[in-house]
């Protein structure tokens, strides 16, 4: 049966006068049901002029299992290294209690390692030094694990795809745990390059849900 149209203003109420599937042909998706995104972004950060640190605090909670921080086109003032720490109470875990690993493959087939077991810090997203050609910037992402738990430790581990200062393109896996005493959540990450400042780019936090 056709549907006819009364008058010039008669709405379809689409919250309680529809029932069934929408077929996707018509614009619908063709499910019977709906389950929230698994990847939400929840904050992100512009640099638009040199500071020192990128922050995300305070944004973990028990709706997700993990998070991702990812990085894009984030350049850097000067050569050198850039790394992250854990945040704990709304200060970054300076203690040295990370142990941490990464392992590097640049444009040059050279290859290097990163490690250790009592560091100040996460395993560096690079062993090379970053370069701050204006023509290249750099991208990460770093994967969060459980960090609101108080039995276990807080581990973290991503891939980062540089410039270095030896002029090559470098890719990086990485992994690190904070190895604090236990019952103390993990409250958020810092992104920090050595001895410089990040000048433009982009930092995005996303939860993400396994279920």
């Amino acid at each position: 049966m056709a549907l006819t149209r009364l008058g010039p203003n008669q709405l379809l109420n689409l919250a309680s006068n529809v029932t069934g599937t929408l077929p996707a042909a018509n614009g619908g998706t063709g499910a019977t049901s709906f389950n929230a995104a698994s990847l939400v972004k929840l904050s992100s950060t512009t640099v638009s002029s040199n500071v020192d640190t990128i922050d995300f605090d305070g944004l973990f909670s028990t709706t997700y299992d993990k998070y991702l921080v990812s990085g894009v086109g984030l350049k850097i003032s000067a050569s050198n290294y850039v790394f992250y720490q854990h945040m704990q109470g709304g200060s970054a875990v300076t203690s040295s209690n990370y142990k941490s690993a990464a392992q590097v493959y640049d444009s040059a087939t050279n290859t290097n390692n990163d490690a250790g077991n009592t560091r100040a810090y996460c395993a560096m997203m690079g062993v090379s030094q970053f370069g701050n050609n204006a023509a290249y910037s750099y991208h990460f992402n770093i994967f969060i694990n459980n960090p609101l738990s108080t039995s276990a430790y807080c581990s973290s581990y991503g891939q980062s795809a540089i410039y270095t200062s030896s002029d090559n393109m470098q890719m990086a896996n990485f992994s690190n745990i904070l190895t604090t005493s236990l019952g103390t959540a993990t409250s958020g990450i810092r992104l920090q390059p050595y001895n410089a400042q990040f000048t433009s780019g982009k930092a995005i936090l996303y939860g993400l849900t396994q279920w």
